[in-house]
Order: structure tokens, then sequence, then C-alpha cells
């Protein structure tokens, strides 16, 4: 039975494909900022990038690694939120029944207030 085929296969000791390429590109563009502004906006720019590449490769939450969340986090906030019920094709809709309709209210008893009354008092009447 295989085990662990929800593991992704590591490439370079404890690296991934996927956590390499991120490494690469996240620090491609570090150096790419750092070399360009050489001011103190560039190594601020680049300690920035470095650090999201960082969280990014090796943050988990949930037991999930970050960047297979990244897609599905742009879709949520990205995509519309409401969900519109279309009926499905080839369903036809239920027939009405157009046969006339009970009346229930002339089978139930009629209710004589009176005797309602008369219970009333003697119940009252047992509690003074």
């Amino acid at each position: 039975m295989p085990q662990f085929i929800e593991d992704e296969s590591r490439l370079v000791g404890p690296f991934t494909f996927t956590q390499i390429f991120i490494l690469v590109i996240g620090g491609a563009l570090a150096f790419i900022f750092y070399k360009v502004l050489r001011s103190f906006i560039g190594i601020p720019i680049a300690l920035i990038i470095g650090f999201l590449t960082g969280l990014l490769t090796f943050g988990r939450l949930n037991e999930m690694p970050l960047y297979k969340m990244i897609i599905p986090m742009i879709k949520h906030f990205i995509l519309p939120k409401s969900y519109q019920w279309s009926q499905p094709r080839g369903v036809r809709p239920v027939e009405r029944d157009n046969r006339p309709k009970m009346d229930f209210k002339s089978l139930q008893p009629k209710k004589d207030l009176g005797q309602i009354d008369d219970l009333t008092k003697i119940l009252d009447k047992g509690n003074e």
C-alpha cells in the first residue's frame, strides 16, 4: 500500500522543487532591487522581499504550506461572493395540482367557550 502520496518529493536536502523555485525567484528579485536602487530604499525593499520569500517558502498554516494557499486566497478575495441559483437544464418544473383543496377548518370540532370558562373558574378556586 503506498504511503505518503501527498508529500512532495525532496529535490535537494529538505527542499522540494517548488521551494527551490520560490527561493530562486525571491532571491533574484531581492538582488535586482538591491543592485538597481543601491540607496536607502533598495536595502529595505530587498529585505522585505527576502522576508516574504522565506515566509512563503517555509511558512505553514494548518499544516499546509503557504505557497499552496496563495491561489485560493487570491480567488477568494477577487471573485464575487454572490451565488445565484439557476434551474438545471433538462429538469421540468413540477406541474401544479388543479384539484379543489379541502377545507380542514370545517372538520375541526367547534369549541364551546362556556365550558372553558367553567374549567378556568374551577382551576382558579383550587389555588386559593
